[in-house]
C-alpha cells in the first residue's frame, strides 16, 4: 500500500538552510563540544567550539574532561556576561546537543544568566547544524596551521584557537569582521601566521647573554600580547620541556 512505500521510504529529516548569520549578536549561540582526540602539550583532550550567529564570531577553549563544570569554565572565558539585556552580555539563546556536559552545573549556572539553552534532539547533531559544520571547518583549519608551521600533534589546541581567532578578525560579506559586529570595534593587535619566528624579552638571560630570546607565536593573548612558545628551550629538550609564555615585548622575523 501506499502508507507501507511510506513508512519503508522514511528517512532522517536534513537541517535548515541557513546562513548562520540571522539576527543580533548574542541573540543566539551554538556551543558543542569536540574530541575526544589524543592530549595536548598540557593533557587536555578536548574543545569547547563556540559560534555566535549574529555576528559570525567564534571561540574555543581545550578542556581536560567533559565535565559539566569543566564545560562551564571553558563557556564563561568564552561569554563571561551574567545578562541578556546589560552589558557585558551573555547569549540570549544558547544551542546545545543533547549531551550530558551541558547538564547539572552548566545548565543551572547559565539558566540563573537569563539564558535559554536550547537542546538538540538525541543522537540528531543536524539539530544544533550551524556549529556542528564549524566544527569540521575548524578541524580541518587547524590540520592545516599545524601542518603549514610543521609543529607536532600535541600543538592542536593552540593551532586550534589560534585559527578561530584569526577568522574572527577577517572582513565577512558585509566588509566588517565578526570581531567589530560582536564587540562594536576593531583588534588593533596584528594577526600573524601560527608558529611565525619571533623573538621575544627573556628575562632570565644571563648577565652577558642577549635579551631576545628565539620563540615562535602560537596565539594570542590579551592587552596585545603574544603567546610564544621558547623554541630553543623545546628543541634542545626534545621536546620535553614546554616553555611557554605571554609577552608584548615581542619582535617578529619578516
Amino acid at each position: 500500500s501506499c502508507a507501507s512505500w511510506g513508512r519503508a521510504k522514511l528517512k532522517r529529516e536534513g537541517a535548515f538552510a541557513t546562513s548562520g548569520g540571522e539576527g543580533q549578536p548574542l541573540e543566539r549561540v551554538g556551543v558543542d563540544l569536540v574530541g575526544p582526540t589524543l592530549p595536548d602539550v598540557h593533557g587536555r583532550t578536548l574543545l569547547v567550539n563556540s559560534r555566535d550567529l549574529g555576528s559570525g564570531y567564534r571561540d574555543c577553549n581545550a578542556i581536560a574532561d567533559k565535565q559539566p563544570s569543566s564545560v562551564l569554565l571553558a563557556y564563561n572565558d568564552m561569554y563571561p556576561g551574567t545578562r541578556w539585556d546589560q552589558p557585558p552580555q551573555c547569549p540570549r539563546e544558547l544551542g546545545v546537543d543533547s549531551g550530558t556536559e551541558f547538564l547539572g552545573e552548566f545548565y543551572a549556572e547559565v539558566s540563573k544568566r537569563g539564558t535559554k539553552i536550547i537542546p538538540g534532539l538525541p543522537h540528531r547533531s543536524e539539530t544544533n547544524a550551524v556549529v556542528e559544520r564549524d566544527n569540521g571547518e575548524l578541524q580541518r583549519g587547524a590540520a592545516t596551521t599545524l601542518d603549514t608551521a610543521g609543529f607536532p600533534y600535541r600543538f592542536w589546541s593552540y593551532a586550534a584557537k589560534h585559527y578561530q581567532h584569526n577568522r574572527t578578525r577577517v572582513p565577512d560579506t558585509t566588509g566588517k569582521s565578526p570581531f567589530l559586529q560582536r564587540f562594536g570595534y576593531e583588534d588593533p593587535q596584528e594577526l600573524v601566521p601560527f608558529g611565525c619566528l619571533a623573538y621575544y624579552h627573556h628575562d632570565e638571560h644571563l648577565k652577558f647573554e642577549g635579551r631576545g630570546r628565539e620563540g615562535a607565536i602560537i596565539g594570542y593573548d590579551a592587552h596585545s600580547a603574544y603567546i610564544v612558545l621558547d623554541v630553543r628551550r623545546y628543541v634542545e629538550s626534545g621536546g620535553h620541556q614546554v616553555s611557554i609564555y605571554s609577552t608584548r615585548d615581542v619582535r617578529i622575523d619578516r
